[in-house]
This record gives C-alpha cells, structure tokens and sequence, in this order.
C-alpha cells in the first residue's frame, strides 16, 4: 500500500532540512535537527489543553530526581472500566526520541490525548537521556516511575490493579523491558502498549533496510542505538526484549506496527514470540503509515485516526480484557 499522502508530503518537507551524516554527527547537533523535524511536523498546530490538570512530581532517585507529569482526563472524558465512581485505571508512557530526546511539555498533548479516548490518568517519564547517561539509567528511571505509581495509588487516585505501560519506539522498549524485569522484581504491570517498539538492538542498518520512505531511517535508528548502549551487549535481554528466552508470564500486550517503519518486523516478531509463550496479544498493522505516526496528528488524518484505533485498544483491553485476542 503506498505511504500515506500526507505523511508522503511531511517527508518531503523535512527533506529540504540539511542532511545528517551520522558518522560525524554529535547528539547536540542531532537533537537540533531533531526538534527542527518536530517544528516542521507540527505544522504550527496546537491541540486545546486547557480543559486538563497536570500535577508534575519529582520522584527521588540516587543523585537525582526523575520529573513525571500527571494528566487527568478532562471532565467530559468516559471513566474506562468498572462501576462509575470507582478510581480509573493509570498508564505510565514512555517517550520516544531514540532514547536521546524527547520528554517534557513535548508529550503533553499525546499524553493528554491518550487521557480522554482511554479514561485513564496518564503518568509521563522524563527518564534520563543518553549519551549522557547511557542504558540503564532511562529503564531503572522508568522502573522507578512505575513502583512510584503503584505505591501511591491512593495520592494519585487510581487503581493500582489496572497499571498499564505504554511507550511509542524509543519508549515501547522501555515499555517491553520494564515487563520483563517486574515478572520477577515487580509491581504488577496489567498490560502493556507497544507502538513502533525497536525491541531487538542487535541489528545493523543493513537488517532494517532499504523499506521505502519513512521518518525513521535505519542509519537514524543504529545511531541512537549506539548512543544508548555504548559498550553494553546488545542481546542483554533488558536492552533487546526479543532476546528474552522465554516470554511466558508477561502482561497482554497491544502490539501496533506501520507499513513504512524499518523496525515493523522487530514488532510482528515480539507479537509473534509473545503469543507463543501464551500471552494475550492484539496486533495492529497500519500498512500505509510511519514510523512516528502518533506524532502526526496535525499533519495527517491517517495517523490521526490510527492514533485514535491504538487508543481504543488500551480502552478496550481496560473495558474488557483480551478475551480471544489475536495476533
């Protein structure tokens, strides 16, 4: 299926930016050309955030603090799952940005928005960046955020026992990963959403590519990669969750992959491995989407009504569970 033409026409744009040579680039200069890419993205469009409170806490963590931003549904959003009255669910999102970037008041509309279609408290993670601080300082900030979450479920005022984590490229590894290490180390984590997910870091660009036009390239994704990583092995489970022996046990997943994504078949292969191992899965394709398409809401209607299908997913997993899901 050809690429979305307003995703298509996006790409053309960003395509009069300056090129980036990533054997010379350093992360100062990425970042820039990052944000210059979202600028261009957005389209000088704001979504009205007004009708939202946000609480932002700074959670401890040896020698420093890891911010979260707490949004609530506005007051006309549905309450998902369970008798009106009853505390909602909380999801936990993790930012992309190739573990580099990202974060911040970036988010707050896709968090926000995420608030209102699923009818949950959304926690956002401003983890730790690399290079500066390389793996595993973004996941135990992450790991941190959620044991926060669960322990202070009566200050938020959630229900603890429909905690969900969410991440989106960058984000849904940490997402996959955070499942991995609390099958053993906890808290119970109920689900888990996984959108554009880089869960294998063993790849090379040649692994990913050539896969037609996207917002992620796969010399962009091996670069940030290696920012992340720098030495460590790259088949450390907790890095690379598709390098878990054994999946069994985990939280059900929703599991969201795009045509025009070099990591969509890292996704198709972690929905595959999990349903193997017995964990509940839904699995959706956007053939004629990007890599990053939940960001295009402005840009594009495509995305934004596949952005609105992902979070009918996570409603309809806190509504009613993954009865007969599929992959």
């Amino acid at each position: 299926m050809p690429l979305d033409p307003q995703t298509q026409t996006l790409l053309d744009r960003l395509g009069r930016l300056p090129p980036i040579d990533y054997d010379t680039v350093d992360v100062a200069r990425y970042r820039q050309a990052l944000a210059d890419a979202l600028a261009v993205a957005s389209d000088g469009h704001r979504t009205p955030l007004e009708r939202h409170d946000v609480e932002h806490v700074d959670v401890p963590r040896p020698g420093g603090i890891v911010p979260l931003r707490v949004h609530r549904p506005g007051d006309s959003s549905p309450t998902a799952a369970g008798a009106s009255g009853s505390a909602p669910p909380v999801v936990v999102y993790l930012h992309g940005g190739g573990w580099i970037a990202g974060g911040g008041r970036a988010d707050d509309t896709l968090c926000r928005s995420l608030c209102d279609a699923a009818g949950a408290v959304v926690v956002g993670v401003d983890y730790r960046l690399a290079p500066e601080h390389r793996f595993p300082a973004a996941l135990d900030d992450a790991a941190l955020a959620v044991r926060w979450v669960a322990g202070h479920a009566d200050h938020l005022r959630v229900d603890a026992g429909r905690l969900v984590v969410a991440g989106d490229s960058a984000g849904a590894n940490l997402a996959a990963a955070l499942t991995v290490r609390a099958r053993a180390a906890g808290p119970a984590i109920g689900a888990q959403v996984l959108v554009c997910a880089f869960v294998d870091l063993r790849c090379s660009p040649a692994d990913l590519g050539p896969g037609g036009p996207s917002l992620l390239s796969p010399e962009a994704a091996c670069w940030m990669r290696d920012q992340y990583l720098g030495d460590h092995a790259r088949d450390d489970p907790l890095a690379s969750p598709l390098c878990a022996p054994d999946l069994s046990g985990l939280p059900p997943a929703v599991v969201v992959t795009a045509g025009y994504d070099p990591l969509a078949g890292q996704g198709r292969a972690y929905a595959r491995r999990l349903r193997l191992a017995g964990v509940d899965v839904r699995h959706t394709h956007f053939p004629d989407l990007s890599h990053g398409f939940l960001g295009l809401d402005a840009v594009s209607a495509a995305s934004r009504r596949a952005t609105g299908e992902v979070w009918g997913s996570l409603r309809a997993v806190l509504d009613t569970g993954f009865g007969g899901a599929t992959v």
